[in-house]
């Protein structure tokens, strides 16, 4: 499982710009023998049918992850960016990264004043993205534009996959090529296996920029039940409960709200809820539970179709959300891997037709 996710942390998938993680999530699910498609944004649809196709049920992993894009560059070659998604500024400075063209990668570093050249009154001035640069090596506009660098190119933090200290990885893009990752190990958990229910497995892109891909997906889909596999920001010294409670080494997340100032996000299932608890009891693996000030592809999701979609989570924790390097526990991968199967094995076409608000 570990090797999978150095794999998939080691493509670049930026919003907006998923291909290469698309295009291993579709060669994987093939691979498994599953049912696959490709729509035209880039979200792989695959397709295990169960004993009954009347209910059906969602298993959702967003392929993108957080990075920047090119907004200019100068003549002496260098360039300056934006972000594309949710990055505090602060993790910015002397990180490595990759621009992403069509005819390959460049690296790069992300560029700030030297702290030989700065003024008193400069030292402890908050970092904005409107100082930083980044620097190739080019020496000219040219050089940029013969390398296909140009205003629109995207751009990833350096891929840096690692296994760090007691069952600890580190790397870019833990959030959420841990999703991806569990997707294709649930189904290769479930090759000689027939579910009660149509199972759609689901890789959707731009959930960093506001959950658009999932929200496709279900249109097309309109599944009963959908399951959001995704990653939560941990406790570190810097966050008290009163932030977030997840933690890791604790086991999965089930999640019963996500909200931001704007109402985007979501109330989640608590029929889901229960029975995700249930199940893991019943396995003896380890959950937890938070509500969150951010949004999922549930944010989307769960409003589509003529009755809308029941929705519910199993999410990984990892410190240092949207940063060149997230950190996880292995052994909360594992129970997430566990629960997932555990779950999906435990429904019936009962349950999933007879979810009523007033049960």
């Amino acid at each position: 499982m570990l090797d999978l996710l150095e794999e998939l942390t080691a493509l670049p998938g930026p919003s907006g710009y998923e291909r290469a993680i698309a295009r291993r999530m579709l060669a994987g699910m093939r691979e498994l023998g599953v049912e696959v498609e490709m729509d035209r944004m880039g979200n792989v649809i695959g397709y295990v049918p169960g004993r009954s196709h009347d209910q059906k049920v969602m298993l959702d992993a967003h392929t993108d992850e957080v990075g920047l894009m090119v907004k200019c560059i100068t003549d002496d070659g260098l360039i300056y960016f934006d972000q594309n998604g949710i990055i505090s500024a602060m993790c910015l400075p002397s990180a490595k990264v990759q621009m992403v063209t069509r005819e390959r990668l460049y690296t790069g570093v992300i560029g700030t004043k030297s702290a030989h050249l700065m003024m008193d009154e400069e030292v402890n001035k908050p970092v904005s993205t409107l100082d930083l640069w980044i620097d190739v090596g080019a020496t000219s506009r040219e050089d940029l534009l013969a390398m296909g660098i140009r205003p629109g190119t995207p751009i990833v933090f350096y891929p840096n996959f690692e296994r760090v200290g007691d069952g600890f990885v580190m790397s870019k893009a833990i959030d959420n090529r841990v999703g991806c990752t569990l997707l294709l190990k649930t189904l290769e958990s479930l090759a000689h296996t027939t579910l009660d229910v149509d199972l759609f497995v689901t890789a959707s892109v731009q959930e960093e920029v506001g959950s658009r891909g999932a929200r496709v997906v279900a249109q097309r889909v309109v599944p009963d039940w959908a399951v959001f596999v995704d990653t939560v920001p941990a406790r570190d010294p810097s966050a008290v409960p009163q932030k977030t409670t997840a933690e890791l080494g604790k086991g999965p997340v089930f999640r019963a709200m996500d909200v931001l100032p704007s109402m985007m996000g979501t109330l989640y299932s608590e029929v889901i809820r229960e029975r995700m608890v249930a199940v893991a009891e019943a396995e003896s693996l380890p959950y937890q539970f938070d509500i969150f000030r951010t949004w999922t592809d549930a944010a989307t999701v769960h409003l589509e179709g003529p009755q809308g979609v029941s929705a519910g989570t199993v999410f990984v924790p990892r410190r240092y959300a949207h940063s060149p390097a997230e950190i996880m526990k292995v052994s909360d991968m594992e129970a997430a891997r566990d629960l997932i199967l555990a779950f999906l094995k435990s429904l019936s076409v009962e349950d999933l037709a007879g979810t009523n608000w007033l049960d």
